[in-house]
């Protein structure tokens, strides 16, 4: 989408988005629509080792039962009826100890594991909290609307507080990785000048914080905005600075890897050992498919469990990837630039502009003199005969309103 300072300076809000969230919605009042996202999910990554538990299974409950023919035809010694029974008894109390333990450290892999997937997704919603913070404090403090230095100076805050958001995505995100700043000129969010500095730069989300915070002091020294709106608007930059390295320090933090490592052979363990427990507990001389069919279902549906919830703790470790549980950064890149937008364009009513609310404001007191309110007024009514910079340029007004 192309960005204009004409459109800025009409109002006219930027796309809202795609009708999501941040995550992709779902609903638990009905199991169809949960059961459609099933094959799209993690589980089916555990697919080929849920078949070969499967087939072992079988194999488990076919030996059982065909071991007296097996050792006639064969003729060796270790397949008789008594050892496979006693092998296949010694399986399933290994796996009966091993099945709670096992149980345990998953699901407690998997809470810490949420806890971190959380706590990305707060970060990040505080993140975009501080650039509306700034976008409001700036569209509340710096008026009048009807400055052209001031809009340009807020159409510049627009496009910085875009490209500090979309750097820090750029940097985790996997499918904005093929984006160039060139991409970035052709809609408007930088120009050729700055397109030339952040290609030098080595992390460009930090030098566009700089250029933020230069910008609003700008606006400070052309007493478009007071010192106390500065020093809070600073306040605010240093956490969104904050909020950003948390992010992106977050997203490369891992499990101690020999926790990772015990972990997964202990569910391979208990996995492989459970098709023969349950051949050996399911055991049965009835002749039909049931015999095979149970101890089949038993070691596929555990597998599903388990070897699942591994895979669902590799796709929380990347929340930004293209898997179903990762996180859609579009949506709220999108949702931050309306909001930033529209909080700094939004235009006031007649009296609540600078000369007329200082007109029609009283004056108590002891509390504002006369010689400070016709200054006001005076400086007020200069501002619509100044000299503004277009949009690239650095300086915000006139050198004789920098020499006031």
């Amino acid at each position: 989408r192309i960005r204009s300072y004409k459109a800025f300076c009409s109002g006219t809000p930027p796309y809202e988005g795609p009708k999501c969230n941040f995550q992709l919605p779902y609903s638990t009042a009905s199991r169809w629509p949960l059961y459609k996202l099933l094959l799209h999910g993690s589980v089916t990554k555990c697919a080929p080792f849920v078949l070969c538990c499967g087939g072992l299974s079988v194999t488990a409950s076919w030996i059982t039962r065909n071991s007296v023919a097996i050792h006639d035809h064969l003729e060796v010694g270790f397949i008789t009826v008594e050892a496979v029974t006693e092998n296949l008894y010694a399986a399933a109390e290994v796996q009966e100890v091993l099945l709670p333990l096992a149980s345990f450290i998953l699901a407690l892999y998997i809470k810490a594991k949420l806890n971190w997937f959380n706590t990305i997704i707060t970060t990040a919603w505080q993140l975009q909290g501080k650039l509306a913070d700034i976008a409001l404090t700036v569209g509340c403090s710096a008026a009048p609307s009807n400055d052209r230095a001031v809009m340009a100076a807020k159409y510049r805050i627009y496009r910085y507080l875009n490209l500090a958001h979309y750097f820090l995505y750029h940097e985790v995100a996997v499918e904005y990785g093929e984006d160039t700043l060139d991409d970035l000129e052709v809609c408007n969010l930088i120009t050729e000048e700055e397109r030339c500095i952040l290609s030098g730069v080595t992390r460009a989300r930090h030098t566009v914080l700089v250029w933020l915070g230069s910008t609003l002091r700008q606006l400070a020294l052309g007493e478009r905005i007071s010192s106390d709106v500065l020093s809070r608007t600073m306040e605010i930059l240093r956490e969104v600075r904050h909020f950003q390295d948390s992010v992106a320090h977050e997203i490369h933090r891992v499990t101690p890897i020999s926790f990772a490592i015990m972990l997964q052979l202990m569910v391979d363990c208990v996995m492989l050992l459970t098709p023969p427990a349950l051949a050996h507990s399911l055991a049965s001389d009835r002749e039909g498919t049931s015999v095979y069919l149970w101890p089949l279902l038993g070691s596929m549906v555990l597998a599903v469990f388990y070897q699942g919830g591994l895979r669902l703790i590799t796709s929380l470790e990347y929340p930004f990837s293209s898997e179903l549980d990762s996180l859609l950064p579009d949506w709220l890149l999108m949702r931050t630039e309306r909001n930033c937008a529209l909080l700094l364009s939004e235009k006031l009513p007649s009296e609540m502009t600078g000369v007329m609310l200082l007109r029609s404001c009283v004056v108590e007191e002891g509390k504002l003199h006369s010689d400070t309110l016709l200054r006001k007024l005076a400086q007020a009514e200069s501002t619509n005969g100044e000299e503004f910079d277009l949009p690239g340029q650095v300086g915000l007004s006139s050198g004789k309103a920098n020499e006031r």
